[in-house]
């Protein structure tokens, strides 16, 4: 029906918000693992055990606080499943981290998921679309067809003008037909209008823009509209001076 030109995408730029971060995440002192009450998700009593999580991104790395089940490379020309680049591992750590190295104090949302590692995402954090969307398909596929059977998927990348559909859209709402949840970053490029992109601008994908401690839209979280005057981001979350998990 059409032909699309092929995208790279990219991981956000790991940014702090305008008053800078703290002094060391090394100093518990000077921090607070303020994240997790403010999603309301301390004294849960469920953990997020037994949840399939696929994050696709720069890779995982096999840290102690991970629960690491799958591991997968999609990146054309590679096969490491290792993480070099940073950023996959620290989403994932805000993900189902168990707070290894701090006692639990640092942990993240559901400690008890099941953390799937799509690596899609080269050493510079840049992501080819037809990548992306391989590691979305296996993904969803079931673990007795050779796929990781994932029961959400994390997309913290984007690229590219907010427009929808594209293949990469298309990709999210098959999977979301499918009865996954497709979780995507609206990007680092705010805070105007339209500095929002692909694929959070897809509308089955569950676009979340970026908050600090006091409850504050971070200065860089972007926004929609789309081309279609689709609002996004769908929801906000902490995304400032959060301490995560670590690529070796």
């Amino acid at each position: 029906e059409k032909i699309f030109k092929s995208t790279t995408y990219s991981t956000p730029i790991i940014k702090s918000d305008v008053n800078g971060p703290k002094s060391s995440a090394l100093l518990q002192a000077s921090y607070s693992n303020w994240w997790v009450p403010a999603v309301s998700a301390d004294g849960l009593p469920y953990d997020g055990s037994g949840v399939r999580v696929a994050v696709i991104d720069s890779g995982v790395f096999a840290h102690g606080g991970l629960n690491l089940v799958a591991n997968q490379n999609f990146v054309s020309g590679e096969t490491s499943y290792n993480d070099i680049n940073g950023h996959g591992t620290h989403c994932a750590g805000i993900i189902g981290g168990d707070g290894y190295g701090s006692s639990g104090k640092f942990r993240g949302i559901a400690p008890g998921a099941l953390i799937i590692n799509a690596r899609a995402g080269d050493a510079v954090g840049s992501l080819a679309d037809n990548d992306i969307i391989n590691a979305i398909e296996w993904s969803v596929k079931s673990q007795a067809s050779g796929g990781a059977e994932a029961d959400i998927i994390s997309m913290s990348f984007g690229g590219g003008s907010p427009s929808s559909p594209n293949p990469m859209t298309l990709a999210i709402s098959n999977a979301t037909d499918q009865g996954v949840i497709c979780v995507v970053a609206v990007g680092n490029s705010g805070p105007g209008y339209y500095t929002g992109g692909s694929p959070a601008s897809g509308v089955d994908a569950i676009s979340v823009g970026a908050t600090d401690s006091s409850n504050n839209l971070a200065s860089f979280s972007s926004w929609g509209p789309t081309y279609s005057y689709l609002g996004f981001p769908d929801i906000v979350a902490p995304g400032v001076n959060i301490i995560s998990c670590d690529a070796n």
